[in-house]
C-alpha cells in the first residue's frame, strides 16, 4: 500500500520510507512537518507515560508507540546530524523490511505549510531548546540562577542624546549660554588651556596679575582661586567625590618565596620538575573557618593549608571566586622588570660591563632598534619599555664573547635562548595547543642550560618566585585567553595620569586632597569639553568610536618621498659618499638584463657582462632618495590610520651642529622571488641585504636606455649582498651567520 507525503505530494511512498523521506528531505515543507510530527510525538509520549509501578518491562515495548530507547540506531535519524540523500528518500526503499517507527498522523494532512509557520517552529524549538538547558542548569547540585534585575542588560546601546542633556540640565543655563558657567568663548578657552596644560596655580595668577591681560581677554576671574571657584560649583560632576579609606592587613598571606597559586616547596622553586598541586580553595576556607574552635586551632589549620593565620580576608566570603586563580601572567613585572633585570645582572657579571657596553655601542641604527650609545650597564631605574627594547639585541651581543675560565659559551647561549623565546611566546596575541607546546620547550631549554651561572659562580639558586611562576604561564592562558587580556601594562600608564601628574601639581605637603582636587576639576573640563563640542555640532549625537582588533595582514604599503632628498648625485658622488662601489657595473648588468628578459633562453653570466660594457647612460647625475618606508594597510576598512612599520635608510656622511654623522646604510631582508605579499614562517625566498643608495632613473633617460614594451620600474636600490642563509641555524643561540 502506498502513502502520500502530505507536504510536498509525493506518492508511492511505504510507511518505512515517508518517514525516511521527511527526516532526510531538503524541502522546508517536508521539514516543517517532520518537526511539528516529532514535537506532537513527544508531548503525547510524556502525557501517557506510565507510572514507575505500571511501566512495561525494560525489554519490550509497552502499550502505543514504540520504545525509542531500546530501537536500532540506524533506524532512527539522529536530530542534529542531518543525513542528506541525493535521491531525496525515494529509492530502493521498497525492498527494505517493514520495520516499526513512528507515523506521521495521517488524518491531520497538512494542505499548506507557509514559511511564518516554519519560521515559528523554529522559534519554538529555539525557546523549548533554552528552556530545556536551564532546567538542566537549574537542577545541578549548588546552582543558583539570579536574573539580572534591570531587563535592559544585553540590549544593543543606540545613539541618544539622553547624556548630555542630562548634563545640560544640571547645569542650571537660564542664559542660554553655550559656554556656561564661563561668560564667552575666549573664557572658556583659556579655562581649558590653563587646566589641561599642565599650568601651575601660581604661573596663572602671575599671568592674569600682568596689567590688562584680564581686561583685554574679558575674562571674569583674575586668578587663579576665581577660576577654581567657578569650575567647583559651576560645573557639575558625574561622580562621588574621592574617598580616602586606608586598608590594614595584618601581615601577607604567604610566606616570602612561597608561590600563591600552588603548594610547590620554598626550595624547589628554580627547578622545572618538582611536583607541584594548585592550593585547594575549600581546604583553605576550611581553615580560615577553624576561627571558631580557637586561636591555636585556627593558627595549626592555616598552617596546614600553607597561609597565613589572617582573620576573615576580603575573599572569603566571595562565593564564586577562587583567589587563587585570579593571581594572572604578568609580563611586565614577572618577565620585563624581573627574569629579563636579573639576566642582564647575570650576562653583566658573566661577560663584563664594558664587553656588554661595547658591543651596544657597535649596534648599525634601525627602525626596530633603540640604540643606548652609552651602554647598558650603566643604566638605572630601567622601566619595561627599556627591557623590551634591549631584549631585541640582548642575544646579538653576547655572541663570541669569551667567558672567563674558558667555559663552553654554548650553554650561555642557549640559556639565553631560551629565556628570549619564552618571553615572546607568551606575548603570541593568538595560541594553539603548538605555541603552547613551544613556551613549555622554551622554558625547558633555559632550565637545562642555566647552571652555566652556577659555574660562573653567579647564582647559588635559581629560587625565584617569577621564575616558578613561567610554569603556570601555560594553564593561564588555556584558562584566560593570551595574556593581552590581562596586562599589567595598560592599567600602568595611569600611574602617569593619575599620581604622578597630579602628585607634581602639589606643593607636596598634604599631597592626597590637593592632588585628587586637582583630578576632580580636570575631569570636570573634560567632560565640560564633550559638552561644548555636542552642542556646537547641532545638538547631534556623534558616532561612538569602536576600537576594532588588530589587522593580522602581513601586506605593508612601500612609500618613497614624492622629492627626492638629493636632486643630482654623480655617479662618483654615489662610489665615494654612499659606498656604492660598483654601481656603473651593476647598473648597466640589471639594464641589459632587463632588455632580454622576454628571451625564451637567459642569458648567460658571461654574456650578460659583454652586453652590459655596449651600455652608455644617457646621465651623468641622478636623484637620490635617503628612506623608503613600509606603511600598514588598512585591509578590512576599519578607518584605522596608517602607521610606519618599517623603514631603511640609505645616506651618506653628513655634518650636523654636534659634529660628522656617519654614512648609514641599512640592512634588510629582500625578497628574491613570489609574491612579496605572502610571508612565510621561515627564510625561504628572502636574503640579506646591504642597501647602499635608493635613486630613480630621469624620466628623459627612459626612453634612451629600455624598449617601449618593457616595463620600467620607478625606483631602484643599489645592493649589496650576504651570503646566503645556511641550511639550518646555529646550535647554540638559534640564529644564522652570515658573511659578505
Amino acid at each position: 500500500m502506498s502513502t502520500r507525503c502530505p507536504a510536498c505530494f509525493r506518492d508511492n511512498f511505504t510507511v518505512t520510507g515517508l518517514s525516511q523521506h521527511l527526516a532526510k528531505s531538503r524541502n522546508p515543507h517536508c521539514r516543517a512537518l517532520y518537526h511539528q510530527s516529532h514535537s506532537q510525538l513527544h508531548t503525547s509520549e510524556r502525557q501517557n507515560e506510565p507510572d514507575e509501578s505500571t511501566a512495561p518491562d525494560p525489554g519490550g515495548y509497552g502499550e502505543g508507540e514504540p520504545d525509542e530507547s531500546t530501537a536500532p540506531e540506524d533506524e532512527f535519524p539522529q536530530w542534529g546530524q542531518e543525513q542528506y540523500d541525493s535521491s531525496d528518500g525515494d529509492g530502493d526503499e521498497d525492498d527494505e523490511p517493514p520495520v516499526e517507527e513512528w507515523e506521521p498522523p495521517i488524518e491531520e494532512q497538512v494542505e499548506d505549510v507557509g514559511m511564518d509557520t516554519i519560521e515559528d517552529l523554529a522559534d519554538e524549538d529555539e525557546h523549548r531548546t533554552h528552556q530545556d538547558i536551564q532546567a538542566c542548569v537549574q537542577g545541578q547540585c549548588g546552582c543558583v540562577v539570579v536574573p539580572y534585575l534591570d531587563p535592559r542588560a544585553g540590549q544593543q546601546i543606540t545613539r541618544c542624546r539622553a547624556a548630555n542633556a542630562e548634563y545640560e540640565a544640571h547645569l542650571a543655563n537660564e542664559e542660554e549660554n553655550l559656554y556656561h558657567p564661563f561668560a564667552s568663548k575666549m573664557e572658556w578657552e583659556v579655562a581649558r588651556w590653563a587646566k589641561l596644560r599642565g599650568l601651575s596655580s601660581t604661573a596663572l595668577s602671575d599671568l592674569l596679575a600682568i596689567e590688562g591681560v584680564s581686561e583685554r581677554l574679558s575674562l571674569s576671574f583674575k586668578n587663579a582661586n576665581e577660576l577654581n571657584a567657578i569650575v567647583d560649583h559651576g560645573l557639575p560632576t558625574g561622580r562621588p567625590k574621592f574617598k580616602r579609606e586606608q586598608i590594614v592587613v595584618a601581615g601577607e598571606a604567604f610566606k616570602f618565596g612561597e608561590c600563591p597559586k600552588c603548594d610547590v616547596d620554598v626550595d624547589e622553586t628554580g627547578s622545572n620538575t618538582a611536583p607541584f598541586h594548585l592550593r585547594n580553595l575549600t581546604k583553605v576556607l576550611d581553615a580560615l573557618a577553624a576561627l571558631d574552635e580557637g586561636n591555636l586551632s585556627f593558627v595549626c589549620a592555616c598552617l596546614a593549608a600553607g597561609i597565613k593565620p589572617i582573620v576573615h580576608p576580603f575573599w572569603e566570603d566571595l562565593p564564586f571566586t577562587n583567589i587563587f586563580h585570579v593571581i594572572t601572567p604578568d609580563v611586565l613585572h614577572q618577565l620585563y622588570q624581573g627574569l629579563i633585570k636579573h639576566l642582564l645582572g647575570w650576562l653583566s657579571a658573566a661577560c663584563g660591563a664594558a664587553e656588554i657596553d661595547a658591543q651596544c655601542r657597535c649596534l648599525p641604527p634601525n627602525h626596530h632598534i633603540h640604540l643606548f650609545s652609552k651602554g647598558i650597564t650603566c643604566l638605572s631605574r630601567i622601566s619595561g619599555t627599556e627591557h623590551a627594547q634591549i631584549c631585541c639585541f640582548l642575544l646579538g651581543i653576547v655572541i663570541g664573547i669569551r667567558l672567563p675560565n674558558n667555559l663552553n659559551v654554548g650553554r650561555l647561549l642557549r640559556a639565553v635562548q631560551g629565556l628570549l623565546d619564552f618571553l615572546y611566546l607568551a606575548q603570541y596575541p593568538c595560541h594553539s595547543s603548538k605555541t603552547l607546546q613551544l613556551l613549555d620547550d622554551a622554558l625547558n631549554l633555559f632550565h637545562e642550560n642555566k647552571d652555566i651561572f652556577v659555574d660562573l659562580g653567579i647564582r647559588s639558586n635559581f629560587n625565584l618566585p617569577k621564575l616558578h611562576a613561567a610554569r603556570h604561564y601555560p594553564a593561564m592562558i588555556m584558562m584566560f585567553g593570551t595574556m593581552d587580556n590581562y596586562n599589567t601594562e595598560y592599567t600602568e600608564r595611569l600611574h602617569i595620569d593619575f599620581v604622578k601628574d597630579a602628585y607634581r601639581a602639589t606643593n607636596h605637603k598634604d599631597e592626597f586632597v590637593q592632588m585628587t582636587r586637582w583630578l576632580e576639576r580636570k575631569e570636570k573640563i573634560l567632560r565640560h569639553d564633550k559638552y561644548v563640542n555636542w552642542r556646537c555640532a547641532g545638538v547631534e549625537e556623534t558616532i561612538p568610536y569602536h576600537s576594532c582588533p588588530p589587522d593580522m595582514t602581513f601586506r605593508r604599503l612601500q612609500s618613497v618621498a614624492k622629492h627626492p632628498s638629493a636632486k643630482a648625485i654623480s655617479i662618483d658622488k654615489l662610489v665615494e659618499d654612499y659606498g656604492a662601489t660598483y654601481f656603473r657595473e651593476a647598473l648597466a648588468r640589471y639594464i641589459t638584463q632587463l632588455n632580454h628578459a622576454s628571451n625564451p633562453i637567459p642569458l648567460r653570466s658571461q654574456t650578460l657582462d659583454v652586453l652590459a660594457q655596449d651600455v652608455h647612460f644617457p646621465f651623468r647625475t641622478l636623484p637620490v632618495f635617503h628612506k623608503v618606508k613600509w606603511l600598514s594597510v588598512d585591509a578590512r576598512g576599519h578607518g584605522d590610520a596608517t602607521a610606519t612599520l618599517d623603514s631603511v635608510h640609505a645616506r651618506p656622511q653628513r655634518s650636523s651642529g654636534s659634529g660628522l654623522r656617519p654614512r648609514r646604510s641599512d640592512t634588510a631582508l629582500v625578497s628574491i622571488g613570489g609574491n612579496p605579499d605572502v610571508v612565510s614562517g621561515g627564510i625561504e625566498g628572502v636574503r640579506v641585504g646591504q642597501v647602499r643608495v635608493i635613486f630613480s632613473l630621469p624620466s628623459k633617460s627612459v626612453p634612451l636606455l629600455f624598449p617601449p614594451t618593457v616595463k620600467v620600474p620607478t625606483h631602484f636600490a643599489y645592493i649589496e649582498w650576504f651570503e646566503p642563509f645556511a641550511s639550518a641555524p646555529d646550535r647554540h643561540h638559534g640564529l644564522y651567520k652570515l658573511l659578505r
